[in-house]
């Protein structure tokens, strides 16, 4: 836990402490430059081969307290401690929207009890709904649509409730552990009710953090690229080496720290903008209600977007407090090596930014884009060779990862997400629109609301392009919509009873449909303690030259999971990618077994793996990748055929594996 605080609070405290920054800024770039700071000291030493994460912890350490140190000293001699700076803007409080007077009455919704009350009710219920949580086979129609699953949904229902009681009640505090409740129920309950970390490709950036912790360096260049792109790697493995914790446990609990960074962050956005206290909290409750994207795991994604909402909240201090620029520098510096896309957003914000005179000084998008292209340029033959970023067809760029109609569950999902993430853009435009028509327009957040869209002209990324829409627009439009829900909870009976009602709702249907866009796939992207031994013992117990095949990757096999993937990857770099032949044959409809012979006949296959996990079912029935009885038919044929044999075969997982006759 020391290590955690120290690594998000630690160097920028240090280095900040000197400085006069207002207090978003402040709070930003003591995140920022923190968690940059371990990042690039684990890259460095990665790059220069000269791995001593403890060592260079302690040195960091004496470093941080010699400065605090220091600076206590100078402002004790001096006989004055300065507040934070606080920004003067043209903007009135809340964009013209004002702040109510705190209520006079000490008594119903207001008294001193009731959040308090609230708030347990809430955990209570939480914590009734675990045990069966823990026991459920979710469905088409995702995890809250089971018993338990209904009382996780009333759990963060009676937490929201909470939160506005709070605000109404002008009790920042009390708003605060609301959120922190509502942390709890919609995010901690992930861990609490699985055996190790969801999602499939959780386990791909596991495996490159276990390389470096044993072999202290990067994996050889062409295993995979995120060889090029090294600052979460290195970073969690800086980390892991010095307090010994195991890999698994901390990706499992890596999604709450990255989602309370990126409230906090949110939060100190809107503090830039001239938001009361009341309008901040409500705009980081909204960033954790309405993020249904699932892009908090342990990745480099999610420690890009808070080193990105770092640098937006320094950028816009700097409009009145140029140092909070600068300090944005080496966080941008730090966010190129670590994630591939999101620098590119920012570099395209900052200069807009600059056009429209919203930042300073405005060279420092110049100083952005050398920075980025000064990375890329001799990387771009790893970003060609990979697919490149840029797709200019619109209509495929919006479709997401195993597009296609599927179930009527994942249909009702699909709507839930489009539905959720179109009324932000729309609330966030409309509140635009209307802040527009009282003061001065706050160009800046309607880039960050906005300016992602754009990202669907022209890059694909995968299929993650849309999520990365609706990701990186987050911040900006929760931002812009928290003034007039604050407004609307400003409780006046009867007059504004309806405004207060309606605000009310409006956060709840928001908190469910983005707990249902969460919790949606449940049924296919949790993985077992089993599998995952499984999977590693399968790399640990084969030597290079095999091939590992999952006909759906993001059902249930945990690929490459640990360190030993490399050595398959430099004998063959798509050992275990999908066969070509034979899922093109069940994508048809049922294998056929020329397909299978073809298989069988490649020179260059040693022994073949086919792996089965149960949630390739579930996946399919979600999906809808292969026609009904595909699956099932290659089962019967892999049963019959010779050479093949059963290696596992259990209720989670059944693979099989031909081993090549002996010539």
């Amino acid at each position: 836990m020391l290590l955690i605080v120290f690594s998000v609070a630690g160097i920028g405290s240090a280095a900040l402490c000197w400085l006069d920054l207002s207090r978003p800024a402040a709070i930003a770039g003591v995140i920022g430059l923190s968690t940059a700071g371990v990042i690039a000291l684990a890259t460095s030493m990665n790059w220069l081969k000269f791995w001593a994460p403890t060592p260079s912890c302690v040195v960091i350490s004496l470093l941080v307290a010699t400065s605090g140190v220091l600076r206590l000293w100078y402002l004790r001699s001096e006989g004055d401690i300065p507040s934070p700076s606080k920004s003067i803007v043209a903007q009135d409080v809340n964009f013209g929207l004002g702040e109510s007077a705190r209520p006079a009455r000490e008594g119903g919704i207001t008294g001193p009890l009731v959040v308090p009350s609230i708030l347990i009710v809430a955990l209570c219920i939480w914590a009734t709904a675990l045990p069966g949580l823990r026991r459920v086979t979710a469905g088409q129609w995702g995890l809250l649509f089971s018993q338990s699953g209904v009382l996780l949904l009333l759990a963060l229902v009676v937490a929201v409730t909470g939160f506005v009681v709070a605000i109404v009640a002008h009790r920042e505090i009390m708003a605060t552990v609301a959120i922190l409740v509502a942390l709890i129920v919609d995010r901690v309950t992930v861990p609490m009710i699985t055996e190790v970390p969801i999602y499939t490709w959780t386990y791909k950036h596991i495996g490159i953090v276990d390389y470096i912790l044993k072999h202290h360096g990067l994996p050889p260049t062409g295993v995979d690229v995120y060889n090029q792109w090294p600052g979460f790697f290195a970073g969690m493995a800086w980390f892991s080496a010095i307090t010994k914790s195991d890999l698994d446990v901390t990706a499992h609990w890596f999604g709450i720290v990255s989602d309370t960074l990126l409230i906090v962050m949110v939060t100190a956005l809107a503090l830039s903008f001239n938001a009361t206290m009341r309008s901040a909290l409500v705009a980081g409750m909204l960033a954790l209600l309405v993020n249904w994207v699932g892009q908090d795991y342990y990745s480099p994604q999610a420690t890009a977007i808070v080193l990105c909402a770092s640098i937006l909240v320094l950028l816009s201090c700097s409009r009145n407090v140029p140092a909070a620029g600068y300090v944005s520098v080496p966080v941008f510096a730090v966010l190129v090596p670590t994630h591939q896309l999101t620098p590119v957003w920012v570099v395209a914000v900052t200069i807009a930014l600059a056009v429209l005179k919203q930042l300073r000084p405005r060279w420092l998008a110049a100083v952005y884009a050398a920075i980025l292209a000064a990375y890329l340029i001799p990387r771009h033959h790893v970003i060609l060779q990979n697919g490149g970023l840029a797709s200019f067809n619109p209509f495929d760029n919006t479709k997401a990862v195993g597009q296609g109609r599927g179930s009527d569950g994942r249909v009702f999902s699909v709507i839930i997400e489009q539905g959720l993430s179109l009324s932000v853009w729309v609330g966030a435009a409309v509140c635009f629109v209307l802040i527009w028509r009282r003061t001065r327009p706050p160009w800046e957040l309607a880039l960050v609301a906005f300016s992602p869209l754009a990202l669907i002209l022209g890059l694909n990324y995968g299929g993650e392009a849309i999520l990365r829409v609706f990701l990186y627009s987050l911040s900006g439009s929760c931002v812009l919509v928290a003034p007039f829900i604050t407004r609307a909870l400003d409780y006046r009976p009867p007059q504004r009873l309806g405004a207060l009602i309606g605000a009310w709702l409006a956060m709840t249907i928001a908190a469910a449909a983005g707990m249902q866009g969460y919790y949606g796939s449940w049924t296919y992207v949790t993985i077992t303690r089993h599998q995952l031994e499984q999977s590693r013992e399968l790399l640990a117990l084969n030597e290079p030259g095999i091939t590992v095949t999952v006909m759906a990757p993001p059902a249930g096999w945990p690929e490459r999971s640990s360190a030993d993937y490399v050595k398959f990857a430099l004998a063959q770099g798509n050992y275990d990618n999908p066969l070509d032949d034979l899922r093109t044959s069940l994508l048809k409809g049922l294998p056929t077994p020329e397909a299978i012979d073809n298989l069988e006949a490649v020179p260059a296959n040693g022994a073949l793996y086919i792996v089965l996990p149960e949630q390739v079912w579930a996946y399919n029935a979600y999906i809808g990748l292969f026609p009904p009885g595909a699956l099932e038919s290659l089962v019967e044929q892999l049963s019959q055929r010779p050479n093949w044999t059963r290696v596992i075969e259990d209720e989670d997982t059944l693979a099989f594996k031909y081993a090549p006759p002996r010539k």
